[in-house]
């Protein structure tokens, strides 16, 4: 087998150069050490692609290493990344490999950590389901995660946030108010068993539906001599569309 010499070696700030024969090549400081390459050195092609293919490899992995060192990844949002990056497959398989064995990717710890934040944003068991799968999570670490949740916690969020939504439509009737409350809840990803629950523990208030909209037309109208402003700004105070056409419509 034919080898070339090394000719001359000149190290550079973040890369080494190596004159091969009359072939020229550049590699990190690591993949010069990691070789022993000295002056003199007899190479073959063998050994030349050997030694690009792991200087390649440990290129990308710095990458990689860069990329989970500012954010944390799902394998498979990493994997996107890499792809994107127009990084060699087999580099890539390699590179996930790497980063799963040493545990610095774990898409069930990552599922486990961002399914508590998302029962902190309001969010229920089914939301957190599908989420996790447009984040590329497999079924078996969902099923995990899932079987991990704090059901209680989600419970007690539950409640909270109804709450909350209990003020958010306070200007709605009795059935508009039930119904904008149990949709946002089921959008959420909170079951209807889980919404029933709730419900009997949170005592929701209504106020005087006809009496609150009539006091806020007649507001409005000494701010505004266009009904369609006024319309606008009784729909902004959460008033269905139907009475307030109604109490316009009795206005004329």
């Amino acid at each position: 087998m034919n080898k070339e010499k090394i000719v001359d070696i000149r190290i550079l700030k973040n890369k080494v150069v190596l004159y091969i024969g009359k072939e020229k090549i550049e590699i990190n400081p690591n993949t010069y050490t990691e070789f022993n390459l000295y002056l003199n050195k007899l190479l073959s092609k063998v050994d030349i692609d050997k030694i690009l293919a792991f200087d390649s490899y440990t290129k990308d992995l710095n990458y990689a290493l860069k990329l989970i060192g500012k954010y944390a990844y799902t394998k498979s949002k990493l994997k996107k990344k890499l792809i994107a990056k127009k990084i060699k497959d087999t580099n890539i398989k390699m590179i996930v490999k790497y980063l799963e064995d040493h545990h610095l990717i774990d898409d069930l710890a990552f599922a486990i950590s961002y399914a508590d934040t998302l029962i902190k944003r309001n969010k229920g068991k089914n939301f957190i389901k599908e989420r996790l799968k447009q984040l590329g999570i497999g079924e078996e670490d969902i099923i995990k995660t899932l079987a991990n949740l704090d059901m209680d916690a989600i419970k007690e969020t539950l409640v909270s946030y109804l709450k909350k939504l209990d003020q958010k439509y306070s200007k709605q009737d009795i059935i508009n108010k039930k119904d904008k409350i149990i949709n946002n809840l089921l959008r959420n990803g909170y079951s209807l068993s889980e919404i029933k629950e709730a419900l009997n523990k949170v005592k929701l208030t209504y106020v005087n539906y006809e009496s609150a909209i009539k006091k806020d037309y007649q507001k409005f109208k000494r701010l505004y001599d266009d009904k369609t402003k006024i319309m606008n700004a009784l729909r902004r105070k959460g008033y269905s569309y139907s009475k307030i056409k109604s109490i316009l419509e009795d206005e004329l």
